[in-house]
């Protein structure tokens, strides 16, 4: 066993060792505070060189004061102090701790308000206003959007860009043209006309003068293949005269013409399918279609027009043809003019020798062509 002088001694040791320590400690905190005031003394004769070096302590300041706890604990490891050196030894590292704790809060702090700043800049930029502008548009014109709205949602959007173009071109005429009620009625914006189109459409005209070469006959066919998108049920319309006195309105031919298969004197017979409608001296006439994608249609018209009235004869539809061939027979005692509207071209068909027309392209609904008629 030790005796009292022993453990006196040894602890007055301990005790010198720490004061030891504890002073080595100061004069090395004091060593570099006064490194600090030589470099703010010095500060002013090399700005740059020190703006730097403080901006760089600045940046990494957690880093320096988390090595204090790390030296605190190699000190540990490898020197012995006493009970109370070692409690203001760990006090100093809480305190050094919680500083480095409270520093790295208040750049994490700064970090957000400079990644808030930036992204303001960035949400506010023209380049970035582009860019979302570019996409928003390419979304809002794709084909993924306009699938995803209502029919009716999209006849509407049809309609106001429709309208903003006209606004935009006749701004002070816009009042006066009552063009909202014209475009609505207009056939092209018709829901109709999205039921079915036409393909493989082909017109045969027959002109001819009666025997007093007053009046030309005209004898009209017309062949072509209906298509819709699906077998539900549509509506195919079309129109003959109510006036049998009145010869220069088309007659339709019941036994010639042929709604797939089924000639149109049959069809008239059945209510369910067959309809017509008296209008002055046109009627329309309507059949009612379903469970097929595609009917196939031919229709035989007879007129009659005065010579010296009417000599020209029109053609416009209602849906969109894709493919048209166009077939022309005079008399000998008649010639014609062939003269394509509204932009169609129509190039010669070589199948015929003369008065063959034909465009194998999507043309769309309005008038496609007109012929003028007259007297070799």
């Amino acid at each position: 066993m030790e005796n009292q002088g022993d453990i006196t001694s040894n602890q007055t040791n301990s005790i010198n060792y720490d004061l030891g320590l504890m002073l080595l400690l100061i004069i090395l905190l004091l060593s570099i505070i006064y490194f600090i005031v030589t470099l703010v003394k010095t500060y002013e004769k090399n700005k740059s060189f020190f703006k730097n070096l403080f901006l760089h302590i600045k940046r990494h300041t957690t880093l320096l004061l988390f090595s204090i706890p790390i030296l605190t604990l190699i000190f540990l490891n490898y020197f012995s102090f006493s009970e109370i050196t070692m409690e203001y030894i760990k006090k100093l590292s809480y305190g050094v701790v919680s500083v480095g704790v409270f520093s790295a809060i208040l750049k994490y702090i700064n970090t957000l308000g400079f990644v808030k700043t930036h992204i303001e800049d960035l949400i506010v930029s023209k380049k970035f206003n582009d860019v979302i502008r570019n996409n928003f548009e390419a979304f809002v014109f794709s084909d993924e959007f306009f699938n995803s709205i209502s029919k009716d949602d999209l006849h509407n959007r049809w309609k106001s860009i429709t309208f903003f173009k006209y606004k935009n071109k006749f701004p002070t005429l816009w009042d006066k043209m009552n063009l909202k009620e014209y475009i609505i009625n207009n056939i092209f914006f018709s829901k109709e006309i999205l039921d079915y189109y036409y393909k493989s459409f082909r017109i045969q005209y027959n002109f001819s003068l009666d025997e007093d070469e007053n009046a030309i006959k005209i004898l009209q066919k017309t062949d072509f293949t209906l298509v819709t998108n699906n077998v539900n049920e549509i509506k195919f319309t079309f129109w003959s005269t109510n006036n049998s006195s009145n010869p220069q309105e088309p007659t339709i031919d019941v036994n010639g013409t042929i709604i797939d298969g089924i000639t149109l004197k049959i069809l008239k017979e059945n209510n369910d399918i067959y309809s017509e409608i008296s209008e002055n001296d046109n009627k329309k006439m309507t059949i009612t279609l379903s469970g097929k994608k595609e009917y196939h249609i031919e229709l035989v018209m007879n007129m009659v027009q005065e010579y010296n009235i009417d000599r020209s004869r029109s053609f416009m539809s209602s849906k969109i043809i894709d493919d048209i061939f166009i077939e022309v027979h005079c008399c000998d005692k008649l010639d014609f003019f062939f003269e394509p509207l509204n932009d169609n071209v129509f190039n010669k068909d070589l199948f015929l020798d003369n008065g063959g027309f034909k465009n194998k392209d999507i043309i769309m609904p309005g008038e496609l062509f007109i012929i003028f008629i007259d007297k070799v």
